[in-house]
């Protein structure tokens, strides 16, 4: 193989003194010159040749009964030699499939596939893959779908570390349509909210300027006759004192009662006491 190969510790047989063909034309040279960048869907005689975008062509072939010989090389970084190390199982509803570097178990029950089809609905609800991928949620997909989310972890958050996990999580896509659906409503809620927060505001703003004797306290065909009397009495000079009325002066008097001459009639008088 010469100085470029160096996976002879993924040799199969290290003691054969013989390689095929097939083996030395997968694993040599660089992408895209290889079959790197392209996952092999195998039964039979019927080979698909596909790439890491076609998810639902991945869904139909490892969900579905197999009635030949079948296998499944799934690259996904491109990076990685996986068709010569892929293993092969026999006619069988679910099995071993390599995914990059991993063998993965892919279950043959509808319970198994369920988690593929939870990560679709949360994922269309509005999480991200990364979220789901940690079991880190922010806000925002709270906010969206906080059910889904608690749904979710309460049932696959303990099969997180597994390889079908994560095989799961990459074959699951969210539904674009769904999706386009819920962002236009969200859309039109976020606008029906900005709306009631302005009308909140100049509400509060006529409020304010009512409070603090704008055009509506301001208009005199609201004050009464009354008002307006009250207000210029507040704002003249001291009042005049009607005239002092005191008792006869040869009347005996009290203690502090004076004997002086009476203030003249019509005329007020101020006293400090």
């Amino acid at each position: 193989m010469g100085a470029t190969f160096v996976g002879q510790n993924r040799v199969r047989a290290p003691a054969s003194t013989m390689v095929c063909e097939p083996c030395v034309a997968a694993t040599m040279g660089k992408p895209p010159d290889t079959e790197r960048l392209w996952s092999h869907l195998v039964e039979g005689r019927e080979h698909q040749r596909i790439n890491k975008g076609s998810k639902p062509a991945f869904r139909e072939f490892l969900r579905r009964e197999h009635k030949s010989t079948w296998f499944a090389a799934i690259a996904d970084s491109g990076q990685k030699h996986v068709l010569p190390w892929t293993p092969v199982n026999s006619p069988s509803r679910g099995g071993r499939v390599m995914f990059e570097e991993t063998i993965v178990i892919v279950p043959g029950t509808d319970d198994g596939w369920r988690i593929v089809d939870a990560m679709t609905s949360i994922l269309t609800a509005g999480a991200t893959k990364e979220e789901v991928d940690r079991g880190e949620y922010g806000p925002n997909s709270f906010a969206r779908c906080a059910f889904e989310i608690r749904k979710f972890e309460l049932s696959y958050a303990r099969q997180r570390t597994s390889p079908w996990f994560d095989l799961a999580l990459w074959l699951a896509q969210r539904d674009e349509a769904a999706v386009a659906e819920r962002q236009a409503a969200e859309k039109d809620a976020a606008a029906a909210k900005k709306e009631a927060a302005k009308n909140a505001g100049r509400a509060k703003k006529r409020k304010t300027t009512v409070a603090d004797g704008g055009p509506a306290a301001g208009n005199e065909s609201l004050v009464s006759e009354d008002s307006r009397g009250k207000r210029a009495q507040a704002l003249d000079s001291t009042p005049r004192s009607s005239p002092v009325v005191g008792s006869n002066i040869s009347e005996p008097g009290g203690v502090g009662d004076s004997h002086g001459a009476k203030p003249k009639a019509g005329r007020a008088q101020q006293s400090l006491f």
